[in-house]
């Protein structure tokens, strides 16, 4: 999808995320709408169901004849982000390939307002962190929602053998600060892809990328899911695609750890599939 499209979609859908900061200036306008739960997306011709951040199946929204859904789902698909801005009541955009560091002093401004609380995730300058005193299970939809994204990618990489896009995820939520920074995730992820696709023909390959991109959040198995204090946390969990034996299971990773100039929150420094 071209990016002047990818914005125009955005840009569409949040129309529907507008009506908070509207009802909060005291602009909201109530309207009558329908959600048409027949309709079914596709994505560079590949089914794609939106889900919320706890993997519930969205539906359109139809509205006067045009289509809507939700900005974040739309957006993490396409490769960019949504962030909620709750002071300025801002949705901001990020669209693919937007270089959200270089000669850009991300650091200096506040991390995303939008938390209700010390245990919400947050993504400052694309690095995604946790809060120092963040509770392992509170977080534990979000991380979901963020593992079903990277194993998505790791589908579309194992039917094309292109990972490109597992690198730009590892290079937009995780740091670079720490002893193999971005280079640990991405020769990791790479070598998973390059092991599996070896072991398989193309035509089993494309029958379980397809399984995986339909998973949701919903489909994923807590197998480790762990804290230490001021030092370092780890999600662990696991899928067993419909139609798929276990031996087919796939194994997603996210870690975090505190680094030695930070406030003391956590910031994502590892993601993998391993074997």
């Amino acid at each position: 999808m071209k990016k002047s499209a990818f914005v125009a979609s955005i840009a569409a859908a949040s129309l529907l995320f507008g009506s908070v900061g509207a009802f909060a200036a005291g602009g909201i306008e109530k309207i009558q709408a329908y959600l048409n739960h027949d309709i079914t997306f596709t994505v560079d011709g590949k089914a794609w169901t939106p889900t919320d951040s706890d993997g519930n199946e969205l539906a359109a929204l139809i509205y006067e004849g045009s289509s809507y859904v939700p900005a974040k789902a739309v957006a993490e698909k396409m490769g960019g982000r949504v962030v909620w801005d709750g002071d300025t009541q801002t949705i901001k955009l990020t669209t693919p390939g937007t270089d959200q560091q270089a000669g850009i002093p991300y650091k200096d401004g506040p991390s995303s307002s939008s938390s209700p609380a010390p245990s919400s995730t947050s993504v400052s300058g694309g690095i995604w962190s946790l809060p120092s005193d963040f509770d392992v299970k509170a977080v534990e939809g979000q991380v979901k929602d963020k593992a079903v994204q990277l194993l998505h990618l790791y589908a579309d990489a194992l039917e094309s053998g292109d990972t490109s896009g597992l690198e730009k995820f590892v290079r937009t939520y995780s740091t670079n600060e720490t002893a193999n920074g971005w280079q640990g995730s991405i020769d990791d992820l790479q070598d998973r892809v390059s092991a599996t696709r070896s072991a398989n023909q193309a035509e089993t390959l494309k029958k379980y990328a397809q399984a995986l991109r339909s998973a949701t959040a919903a489909d994923l198995k807590v197998k480790d899911a762990s804290k230490t204090e001021g030092f370092m946390a780890s999600y662990l969990f696991s899928i067993e695609p419909d139609g798929w034996t276990n031996i087919s299971s796939t194994w997603i990773q996210l870690s975090f750890r505190v680094l030695d100039d930070n406030d003391g929150s956590f910031v994502l420094n590892y993601v993998n599939v391993p074997k």
